[in-house]
């Protein structure tokens, strides 16, 4: 069951996660966390390697029949206030009505995939009463509901520890997504439509050599 963002959170005291997070953040964060980095250094590494602004935590772009859509996180005070507070301490206003229009869109997008009602209920949760409270909490808690969807526990653990003959394997398995990776679509794409599969685009963006892991 996913707690409301009335619950106290251990995650909120780590590094905030980008909105609805890009694939090339993901596969980057996934790198670290094979080579041992803690959750936290994770989390700041791929931010770095990203060249994230502190106005990229509140924004993602998803991909539709007629173009883009961008959609953004309202905050207290203004976009301004990104300039002057760490993404870690920026409070979200409820501006605009954006979480039900946010909702809205990803339903619109995704409503149909086969992944969408393992986590609807959930991103319904998510979105509620967010009015005054942390931007970090929101993203973190949709940063938590795509990695127990998309890694299953010890995961990274029996990633780090396959054979050499499973880790061809998995070579040959994670070439043959590597043509579904957009960098810039945010990596709830590649879930809803992959669901536990979308590992697999992650991994082919580094996975290129036996002992890469």
């Amino acid at each position: 069951m996913v707690c409301s963002l009335t619950s106290k959170s251990s995650a909120c005291s780590l590094p905030c996660v980008p909105y609805l997070a890009t694939q090339q953040w993901y596969a980057e964060w996934l790198r670290r966390r094979l080579q041992g980095d803690s959750e936290a250094e994770a989390r700041i590494a791929a931010s770095s390697a990203c060249q994230l602004r502190s106005r990229d935590f509140t924004h993602c772009v998803l991909p539709s029949s007629s173009g883009e859509i961008r959609l953004s996180v309202s905050v207290e005070g203004g976009s301004g206030m990104l300039k002057c507070l760490r993404p870690e301490d920026v409070r979200m206003s409820g501006h605009g009505r954006w979480p039900s229009v946010h909702l809205g869109a990803l339903n619109a997008l995704y409503g149909r995939s086969a992944y969408f009602e393992h986590l609807h209920d959930s991103l319904i949760v998510a979105y509620t009463d967010v009015e005054g409270h942390l931007l970090s909490e929101l993203c973190n808690r949709l940063h938590d509901l795509q990695t127990a969807l998309a890694f299953p526990r010890d995961m990274l653990h029996t990633l780090s520890a396959l054979s050499t003959v499973e880790k061809v394997r998995l070579q040959e398995i994670c070439s043959e997504y590597a043509h579904v990776y957009r960098s810039e679509l945010p990596f709830l794409e590649l879930i809803m439509r992959y669901g536990p599969d979308a590992i697999f685009v992650l991994l082919s963006t580094f996975y290129l050599k036996v002992d890469e892991i």
